[in-house]
């Protein structure tokens, strides 16, 4: 667990950056620019 404020904030923030960044890439992938990892699989 973080220690202090500051270090849960920035645990926080990083959470937050990461799942905007896969709600963005899911966003991005159904414009068939990019395939989901599970979709990869799919094909292999």
């Amino acid at each position: 667990l973080p220690t202090s404020h500051q270090a849960l904030n920035s645990r926080a923030n990083i959470i937050q950056l990461l799942n905007e960044l896969e709600e963005y890439l899911n966003i991005k992938s159904q414009f068939g620019s990019l395939k989901l990892h599970s979709e990869i699989k799919n094909y292999a």
